[in-house]
C-alpha cells in the first residue's frame, strides 16, 4: 500500500514513497520504489554480542562444507593474486581458495570460529576485527579480489562499507558478493531473514543497482535454484521446530556448557552431539525432497542464493 508519506532509502539514499510491506515484531518493512530494495525501520543492526547471545553462529565453527556461493567463485575464479575474505568464519573458503594460487586474508568478529580455522585449515592471516579497524591496522595494504559472503543484508551502514570495500581494492580490481534471494519461492531461514540479523532484503534488480552506483561493472550475477536443503530446512524450521522446541532449548543448553568446555580445553575440532544430530536429520530431509527439488529446478524456480561478481571501474 502506497502512502503520501516519504521516508529517506538508507540503500540507496532517495527518497522514497513509503511503501509499507510487513510489520515484524519492533520493525516495519519498508520497499524503496527507486531502488527496490526492502528496507527495516529502525535500521539497526545486531552487535557482536547480540550475535554471541542469539546462537546462530554457535555451531558454524565446525561446519566446514563449502556454500553454493563459495562453489560459484571457486568454479569461475576472477583473476588476481591476493584476496581478502570479510566474514569469513572459520576460513574454510580461504582454505580452497588458497589451492588456487591466491594469497589469501580474513576477518571476521568471532575469535572462536577464527581459531577453529587456524587449527582445522592451518590459516595464517586471520584478524578478528571490522573492516574499519583491518585498514587501520593495515594501512596501504590493498588485494586484487574482495569476498563478502552473507555480509552485506546484516549491515545498517552499506554505503560506507562497500567504499571501505573499493578503498582495499587494487585498480582493476574484483568485488564478490553474495546475499539472500528475495524472490526464493520458499524461505528456508526463518526469523532469522529478519532483524535484526537481517535488515535488508535484495532482488535482482536491487542488488544491481547498488553495485553499479558504487562505480563497479557486474560481470556475473547467478541466482541459485531451489534444492532439496531449500526443503529441508523449510521443513525443519516451520514444522519439526516447533514439536520440538522444549527439547532443542534443554539440549542447546547442555551443548553450550559442552562448547564452553571443548575452548577451555582447546578442543576445537571435537563436534558437539546436537551438530551432529541436526547434520544427519537434514540429510535425511533432503533425500526425502530430492525428487520435488528436481521438479521444481526444471521449471526453473529460484531458490535462495545470489551471487554477483563485479569489477571497479578504473
Amino acid at each position: 500500500m502506497k502512502t503520501e508519506e516519504m521516508i529517506l532509502c538508507p540503500v540507496c539514499r532517495q527518497t522514497t514513497s513509503k511503501i509499507k510491506v510487513k510489520d515484524w515484531k519492533s520493525y516495519t518493512l519498508f520497499r524503496c520504489d527507486q531502488c527496490d530494495v526492502i528496507f527495516s525501520q529502525p535500521f539497526i543492526a545486531g552487535d557482536s554480542t547480540w550475535y554471541e547471545a542469539s546462537g546462530i553462529y554457535q555451531l558454524a565453527k565446525y561446519y566446514k562444507k563449502l556454500y553454493w556461493h563459495h562453489d560459484q567463485f571457486l568454479a569461475a575464479p576472477p583473476p588476481g593474486r591476493t584476496l581478502l575474505d570479510v566474514g569469513c568464519n572459520n576460513g574454510v573458503f580461504l582454505h580452497y581458495a588458497e589451492k588456487l594460487g591466491y594469497e589469501v586474508t580474513g576477518m571476521d568478529f568471532n575469535p572462536h570460529s577464527l581459531e577453529a580455522g587456524r587449527q582445522a585449515f592451518g590459516l595464517k592471516r586471520l584478524h578478528c576485527c571490522t573492516l574499519g579497524e583491518f585498514m587501520e591496522k593495515f594501512p596501504g595494504e590493498k588485494f586484487d579480489v574482495i569476498t563478502v559472503f552473507e555480509v552485506l543484508e546484516h549491515l545498517d551502514e552499506p554505503n560506507e562499507f562497500i567504499e571501505n570495500v573499493k578503498g582495499l581494492l587494487n585498480p582493476g580490481g574484483y568485488i564478490v558478493v553474495s546475499l539472500p534471494n528475495r524472490d526464493m519461492m520458499i524461505n528456508p531461514l526463518g526469523d532469522s531473514d529478519y532483524p535484526p540479523h537481517h535488515l535488508t532484503k535484495w532482488s535482482f534488480r536491487s542488488i544491481e543497482n547498488f553495485v553499479r552506483s558504487h562505480g563497479c561493472t557486474v560481470v556475473t550475477h547467478n541466482i541459485k535454484g531451489i534444492t532439496a536443503e531449500d526443503f529441508a530446512r523449510w521443513l525443519d524450521y516451520n514444522v519439526i521446530r516447533k514439536f520440538d522446541n522444549s527439547v532443542r532449548k534443554r539440549v542447546k543448553g547442555m551443548v553450550a556448557q559442552r562448547m564452553e568446555k571443548t575452548w577451555q580445553d582447546g578442543e576445537t575440532r571435537d563436534m558437539p552431539l546436537l551438530y551432529k544430530m541436526r547434520t544427519l536429520e537434514l540429510a535425511f530431509l533432503r533425500g526425502l525432497f530430492w525428487p520435488v527439488a528436481l521438479i521444481f529446478r526444471l521449471a526453473k524456480t529460484q531458490g535462495m542464493g545470489q551471487y554477483v561478481l563485479a569489477k571497479i571501474d578504473s
